[in-house]
C-alpha cells in the first residue's frame, strides 16, 4: 500500500470514528489532536472536501479570527472556547460511507502478497481477533501477545525463553502490520505483563475485518494446494500440548528485540500511579523511588511529576510541556537554577531508559519545553 493511500485512509479512519460518537447525519467537532498520527491531515481533509466531495468543512481551526493566540494561556483560561477553536466542524456527505469502504478494500489487497511463515504469523493473529470478536459486542478486543496453545508449531518450535520472546515479538509485529495495512484501526499493548501481556485491537467494522479474514482463509487454502510435497497445513499442524507456564518475567539475554519492537509512545505508556514508563511489551523503566511516586505520601518526586506532565496528552508528547508547568512557577520567575533542575531530571530519566535497553535521548528539551523525541512517536 502506498504511503499517500495509507495517510488518506488514516484520515478517513479518524473522521469515521469521530462521527460514530455523534448523532447520525449531524455535523460534529473534530479536534486537531485527533490527527496526532496523521501529520498531513490538512491537505487531505481539503482533498476529501474539494476533490472527492465526501465531507463538508463548516469551520476550520483558523477561522475564529484569533491571530496566533498564546495557546497555553488560552487553554487554561478558556478551555471550552479553546477546544472549539482547535476543532474542525465537519459534516459527512451521503457518498462518504461508500468512498470509505472502497478505500478500505483497496488497502487490504497487500494481504495477497504474504506467503510462507510471514503469512502464518499474520493469519494466526487474525484468527485470534476473530475469536475475541465472537465473544464481544465491542469493536475493541484484546488478544494474548503469546498463545500458550499453538496453532502451528513452526511459530514457536520449542518452549524456551528465546522462542517465547521471538513468538511474542512476531505477534506484536503482525498486529502492527494489520494496522499499517488498514485492516484494523488500532493495535497497542497498554500494560507490560511479560508473556501474559495483551494486545488491544480495534477493528473498523466487523464486516470489513471478516472480509479481510475470508481473503486470508482463501489464500491459506490456495497456498496449501500449490505447495509441492509438503503443504502448509501438513507441515504446521496445531500443537496438542500447551507450552508449560513459566515466570513471565524470564527473558533470555540472548534475545535483543529489534527497534520496531518498541512502542510508538502514547500517553498511556506512562503509568503515573506507579511511576513506570513502558517502552515495549517486555521492557519498562521504573522512575518511582522505592516503588513510590510521592515523598512521604504527599509531594511527588520531581522526575515522576516531569514525566506525568510530558505524557499528559498527545499534544504534550509532541509539542512539549512548559518549564512553567513542570516547575509550577510563572515564566518570569524561572532562572538558571530552576532550568538546571529540569535538565538534571531529564538526564537522569534518559540514563535510566538507556540502562533498560531503551531509546537513547528519548526525552528532549528545547525552547524551555520538555517533550518526547519525535523519532519514537
Amino acid at each position: 500500500m502506498k504511503e499517500a493511500e495509507q495517510q488518506l485512509l488514516d484520515v478517513l479512519n479518524v473522521v469515521s470514528e469521530q462521527s460514530k460518537l455523534n448523532p447520525e447525519g449531524k455535523a460534529f467537532k473534530l479536534k486537531v489532536d485527533c490527527f496526532s498520527d496523521c501529520p498531513n491531515y490538512k491537505p487531505l481533509l481539503e482533498k476529501l472536501e474539494q476533490q472527492y466531495k465526501v465531507i463538508r468543512i463548516n469551520q476550520r481551526p483558523d477561522e475564529r479570527g484569533l491571530s496566533k493566540p498564546d495557546h497555553s494561556m488560552f487553554e487554561d483560561e478558556q478551555p471550552a472556547e479553546y477546544a472549539d477553536y482547535m476543532s474542525y466542524h465537519i459534516a459527512l456527505m451521503p457518498t462518504f460511507a461508500a468512498f470509505y469502504e472502497q478505500q478500505y478494500k483497496s488497502s487490504v489487497l497487500g494481504l495477497d502478497k504474504l506467503s510462507g511463515l510471514a503469512f502464518l504469523k499474520v493469519y494466526d493473529v487474525m484468527l485470534d481477533i476473530e475469536e475475541a470478536l465472537s465473544m464481544s459486542v465491542a469493536e475493541s478486543v484484546d488478544i494474548p501477545i503469546m498463545r500458550h496453545v499453538l496453532r502451528w508449531t513452526i511459530l514457536c518450535p520449542a518452549d524456551s525463553p528465546k522462542y517465547r520472546n521471538d513468538y511474542s515479538d512476531a505477534r506484536w509485529k503482525a498486529a502492527k502490520f494489520l494496522m499499517d495495512m488498514g485492516v484494523v484501526l488500532q493495535a497497542r499493548v497498554p500494560a507490560r505483563e511479560g508473556w501474559d501481556s495483551k494486545i488491544v485491537v480495534t477493528v473498523k467494522s466487523r464486516s470489513s475485518f471478516q472480509a479481510a479474514l475470508d481473503k486470508m482463509r482463501a489464500n491459506y487454502k490456495s497456498q496449501n494446494a500449490k505447495s509441492s510435497g509438503k503443504s502448509l497445513e501438513a507441515d504446521n499442524t496445531p500443537s496438542k500440548e500447551p507450552l508449560q507456564p513459566k515466570d513471565s518475567n524470564e527473558v533470555s539475554d540472548a534475545v535483543t528485540p529489534e527497534p520496531d519492537s518498541l512502542y510508538e509512545l502514547r500517553p498511556e505508556h506512562y503509568d503515573k500511579a506507579k511511576g513506570v514508563l513502558y517502552l515495549s511489551p517486555r521492557r519498562s523503566v521504573v522512575i518511582a523511588r522505592r516503588g513510590k511516586v510521592k515523598r512521604n505520601g504527599k509531594e511527588k518526586y520531581f522526575e515522576c511529576w516531569l514525566l506525568e506532565c510530558v505524557f499528559n496528552s498527545v499534544n504534550t508528547l509532541k509539542v512539549g510541556a512548559d518549564f512553567s508547568k513542570i516547575l509550577s512557577l510563572h515564566a518570569s520567575k524561572i532562572g538558571n537554577t530552576e532550568k538546571r533542575k529540569v535538565r538534571n531530571a531529564v538526564d537522569s530519566i534518559n540514563t535510566k531508559i538507556v540502562k533498560a535497553k531503551g531509546q537513547k535521548n528519548l526525552i528532549k528539551i528545547q525552547s524551555d519545553k520538555v517533550f518526547v523525541n519525535n523519532s519514537y512517536l
